[in-house]
C-alpha cells in the first residue's frame, strides 16, 4: 500500500510507500512537540498541516493504484495529471495549477510543459 496525502504546503497531492509515511509521521509529531503550547501540547497546526488529509491506497492485480476521490479534488485534478519524483516521494500535480502556481520551478513547469505538449493537453 501508498500513502496519498495532500501536500504540507503547495497545491498538489503527495504519495509515500509505508516506510518513508510512518518516518514522516514521526519527524511532523518531533516538530509538533517541538512546538508545543504553554500547556505542553503538540501544535495541532504543524500536525494538521504537517501530515495533511492522508489516506492508504492498494494497488491492483496489474499494479495500478486510484487517486482518492478528496484528493483529486483538492488538488483540481480533472482529466489529466503530472507525476513528479522527489527522491523519496512523488508529487502529482494538475498541470493547470502547476502552471499557474506563482512559485513553482521553472523545471518542473518546463517538464509539465513539455509533456502536456508530447500528449496533445491543452494548459
Amino acid at each position: 500500500a501508498i500513502a496519498v496525502a495532500t501536500h504540507e504546503t503547495d497545491p498538489c497531492i503527495v504519495i509515500y510507500d509505508e516506510p518513508y509515511y510512518d518516518q514522516m509521521m514521526l519527524d511532523v509529531e518531533e516538530r509538533a512537540r517541538a512546538h508545543a503550547g504553554p500547556n505542553g501540547r503538540p501544535s495541532d497546526a504543524i500536525l494538521r498541516q504537517g501530515i495533511g488529509i492522508s489516506e492508504m491506497a492498494g494497488f491492483d492485480a496489474n499494479g495500478r493504484f486510484i487517486l482518492p476521490g478528496l484528493h483529486k479534488s483538492m488538488a483540481k485534478i480533472d482529466r489529466h495529471a503530472l507525476f513528479f519524483g522527489l527522491g523519496k516521494f512523488i508529487e502529482v500535480w494538475d498541470p493547470r495549477t502547476l502552471m499557474a502556481w506563482p512559485d513553482a520551478p521553472p523545471a518542473l513547469k518546463a517538464a509539465c510543459q513539455y509533456h502536456c505538449d508530447r500528449m496533445k493537453v491543452a494548459l
